[in-house]
């Protein structure tokens, strides 16, 4: 029977472009395993496995691409392919988790008509159980990651433990067919591209940044050049316990702001500082997109990313700051869905930029849903939730900012091009974002500029 098959989104095609780019063609590989430590029945772990991707079209999607390059999506309907095993129960710790590392660092063998979501049952040292997953970014996020890993757990609880079964996902597809139909708005498009217009050439020309301090534009201008040559990714996760954390999440709420705001200015500072107080800072944010409840429970990958470009003034206060990265991001959000690619090639166009620059070196994603059951009993159990790297990155520095399993402290997951940084100015990095930000806690007042002299 012939599938119904579909355009790529916005989002996908964003990812796929950075795929064309890439040296490393594993370098769009989401991978994570979920593991408890308690025993487990295989075989109705692999039955739970079978009916979560059944529930979830994005699991099944395929991408097909015809002679003139041209590519289009399609669901396959559930099969019954078993679910592979891996017992390494006798192993050190090192070189099993050494094992599922690698494995995230391997491409799928086919990108076009082929699976592109592989969940494995395993068995680790020391006790621990569970699942690893290997899928794909223009299929999965971190939110559609840790809705299926939620499924995955409920649904084996309701067999072992008789815990309600979790409700229906919603429609992969449906969300899909929304933001097709959305793309087509002529007058939305119209809207968006005139907003980005502006954006674009307000303020003049931006400027780039980088922690490792001045000097690092191309010669005589103020972009920098992306590094092609050797995209090798270094990886560190901070975690941030959980008095702290809340500490952070209730400024928020005194405050009346975001914390992904509160995030972006405290990297913006941070640049700034090692930028000999420069006041013009641009970052690069990613969101995905689920306002809805079809989007939050659909899987897929709901990306989208734009420049946030602030210039301000030393003697403005850091929370006045913060409102006005807010009051830039709720302009910003009312035209997100424009295509952030046309974005990057406007800005490069306008001031003769190069294809293969920057004006951003610092990406941020803050993810805000905690993996929490629906069943209360099922958050007491000791779980280990490890994100992987696929060995590869092509932004220059990426954090992804998101809660501990059960909402208990926080991880900042850095990933970052080992041919321009070092472990020790991501370490750095991490210290002085949190010295800005508890100052910024202690002292909402103080000022941007009595801020860089204090930390």
């Amino acid at each position: 029977m012939e599938l119904k098959r579909y355009p790529i989104t916005v989002a996908q095609n964003l990812l796929l472009t950075m795929l064309q780019g890439a040296k490393h063609k594993q370098v769009l590989n989401v991978c994570v395993s979920l593991l408890i430590k308690l025993d487990v029945d295989f075989n109705l772990l692999a039955q739970s496995v079978k009916e979560a991707m059944a529930r979830d079209e994005s699991t099944r999607t395929r991408f097909t691409q015809d002679k003139d390059g041209n590519i289009e999506q399609y669901i396959v309907p559930p099969d019954d392919t078993p679910i592979r095993h891996e017992d390494f129960s006798q192993k050190s710790w090192e070189e099993a988790d050494g094992i599922l590392r690698e494995w995230s660092r391997q491409p799928f063998p086919t990108r076009w008509d082929a699976p592109l979501c592989e969940i494995v049952t395993v068995a680790m040292p020391g006790g621990w159980n569970g699942i690893y997953v290997h899928t794909d970014h223009t299929i999965c996020d971190s939110c559609a990651m840790i809705v299926l890993v939620c499924d995955i757990v409920e649904l084996y609880a309701s067999k072992v433990l008789g815990t309600p079964q979790p409700p229906e996902r919603t429609s992969y597809l449906a969300s899909l067919l929304n933001d097709l139909e959305r793309a087509k708005d002529p007058k939305r498009l119209a809207k968006d591209l005139a907003f980005w217009e502006k954006m674009v050439e307000a303020d003049g020309e931006p400027l780039y940044s980088d922690i490792r301090g001045t000097g690092y534009t191309a010669p005589g201008k103020r972009w920098a050049y992306q590094e092609e040559k050797d995209q090798s990714v270094g990886q560190d996760t901070y975690v941030l316990e959980p008095n702290p954390s809340e500490r952070l999440l209730e400024f928020c709420q005194e405050q009346g702001i975001s914390l992904n705001n509160l995030l972006l200015m405290g990297l913006r500072t941070y640049l700034s500082k090692q930028c000999d107080g420069q006041k013009d800072i641009s970052l690069r944010c990613y969101v995905s997109r689920r306002t809805s409840k079809l989007d939050r429970k659909a899987g897929g990958s709901r990306i989208h990313v734009f420049p946030c470009r602030t210039i301000m003034e030393p003697n403005i206060t850091f929370l006045e700051g913060v409102r006005k990265i807010a009051a830039l991001q709720s302009r910003i959000f009312r035209h997100k869905d424009f295509d952030s690619l046309k974005v990057d090639q406007m800005l490069q166009e306008k001031w003769g930029a190069p294809a293969n620059s920057w004006y951003q070196s610092i990406s941020l994603t803050y993810q805000p849903f905690p993996m929490r059951l629906s069943d209360d009993r099922l958050n007491h159990i000791d779980y280990r939730f490890t994100w992987y790297d696929a060995g590869t990155e092509v932004l220059p520095i990426y954090l992804t900012v998101m809660h501990r399993p059960l909402g208990i402290g926080m991880d900042f997951y850095f990933r970052y091009q080992s041919a321009l940084y070092s472990k020790e100015d991501i370490q750095k990095l991490y210290y002085y974002l949190m010295r800005i930000l508890f100052t910024a806690v202690e002292d909402p007042e103080i000022t941007i500029g009595e801020m860089i002299e204090r930390v």
